[in-house]
């Protein structure tokens, strides 16, 4: 190609040629150092690119996180050395990574995938391969874009809690538990471990404690700031606070999230009814009198005198009753009597903020907390909005918690609204300054 433009140049002054000839002849010439250049520079991105990322399948393993880049605005809280007073520990809960977003993550200072399991020999591993790819996928996004959000796995679960109690109280399963714990942290360079055990009884109680201390010397013969959190009970609902030994725990673990929710749901047992919200800040009836997050938060705060290492929980599901009838208390609409079949209740526990419109909301004082009832349709709906968790982040610093954990991120709104409004600067830069503000 050289060849046949030096000929064009040897020819160009040749009175032969007309001027119009000439002038396509320059442009051509042209064209032709500018496609010149515009390889060179693709040949130089194109190499630069392929030699960080070290494979040539880096665009279609990343075009969600690319898609992100270029559609979502800057957040404001997105800082790095962020020096935040309060944790924000959001779980995500295996839902797929069209859940998992990049401002989510810009507003959590821990995120939490949700669940491995937990198998009978000690060993940890995925449900499935979904819940690998989901895993995956958090871990590459919170990576690439560098946040400062601690990124940690939780174990067990609501569904997979049967093999703990056996696991700890065996010296091999023992060690073979917090080997795959170790493996798992520095395999997937993780941040931290989260034990969802739902729920130690009395007889584990000793041996529970002695594992996580175990589990902390180990982890800290590798790596000094690994981070240890149990999920523990509400306290005041049946006895299973009474599985944990509190003064030996607060040792060996970084901080608790407390299952300060699901107070009233509509169950498949005799306390599917009433209806009622799922985290009451400081109000329930009857016999549930002591069902609310104050009760539990107190019990916690007080046995221990640290609220610091505690952490309330915000519910970002929403949850609905059918066959909902008149009001038990006539002081509140939203503990209403609901038909058991069966021995049951009928409705959906555990629903994502994007199945329904909740604008249309009343407003309970005594709970703090919205709602939807529906008499047309005996419905009643109960779930977190901005009013609500305004009021809730307002209670942990002013007890002086540690922070808020939330089950679960990816049930939230598509808007990320309710995060938002956990997020707030005033919540995340408030002091701690570790007294214990409950009236024991």
């Amino acid at each position: 190609m050289i060849s046949v433009f030096k000929k064009l140049s040897r020819h160009y002054n040749n009175e032969n040629f007309t001027p119009t000839f000439k002038k396509y002849c320059k442009y051509l010439w042209t064209i032709c150092l500018l496609l010149a250049f515009c390889g060179i520079v693709a040949y130089g991105l194109t190499f630069l690119i392929f030699r960080y990322y070290g494979n040539q399948d880096f665009i279609i393993e990343h075009q969600e996180i690319l898609y992100q880049l270029s559609t979502v605005k800057p957040d404001p809280i997105n800082t790095k050395n962020r020096d935040y007073k309060k944790r924000i520990v959001g779980y995500y809960y295996r839902n797929g990574n069209d859940s998992i977003m990049m401002g989510q993550l810009a507003k959590l200072t821990h995120a939490v995938f949700a669940f491995l399991e937990l198998h009978p020999d000690g060993t940890i591993h995925f449900e499935s391969r979904k819940a690998k790819e989901s895993f995956l996928y958090l871990r590459k996004l919170a990576s690439i874009l560098k946040f400062d959000a601690k990124i940690m796995f939780s174990i067990g679960g609501p569904a997979n809690t049967q093999f703990f109690s056996p696991i700890i109280q065996n010296e091999e399963m023992k060690r073979k538990f917090i080997d795959s714990i170790i493996y798992f942290l520095k395999q997937y360079k993780l941040d931290g471990v989260d034990l969802f055990w739902k729920w130690s009884s009395s007889g584990d109680k000793f041996t529970y404690s002695s594992f996580l201390q175990e589990l902390k010397h180990k982890l800290r013969s590798h790596r000094q700031n690994y981070i240890i959190s149990i999920v523990l009970p509400p306290a005041g609902v049946d006895t299973w606070e009474l599985g944990y030994d509190l003064e030996e725990i607060m040792e060996h673990v970084d901080f608790m999230n407390v299952y300060s929710m699901d107070y009233s749901g509509p169950w498949d047992n005799q306390w599917g009814t009433p209806t009622g919200p799922s985290a009451p800040l400081a109000f329930n009836i009857g016999p549930r009198k002591n069902f609310n997050v104050d009760w539990t938060m107190k019990y916690y705060s007080c046995k221990t005198q640290q609220p610091g290492k505690f952490n309330m929980v915000i519910p970002f599901y929403a949850r609905y009753w059918n066959n909902v009838q008149e009001a038990v208390d006539p002081r509140t609409e939203v503990f209403r009597n609901a038909e058991i079949r069966n021995n049951r209740a009928d409705g959906v526990p555990y629903m994502d903020r994007s199945s329904a419109d909740y604008k249309m909301a009343s407003w309970d004082n005594l709970t703090s907390t919205p709602y939807i009832w529906k008499p047309d349709e005996r419905r009643f709906f109960t779930f977190e909005n901005q009013k609500s968790i305004a009021i809730k982040t307002r209670y942990a610093i002013d007890m002086n918690l540690g922070g808020v954990w939330i089950w679960s991120v990816d049930m939230g709104d598509h808007g990320n609204v309710l995060l938002s409004a956990v997020a707030s600067q005033e919540f995340l830069t408030s002091k701690n300054n570790g007294k214990n503000k409950y009236k024991c």
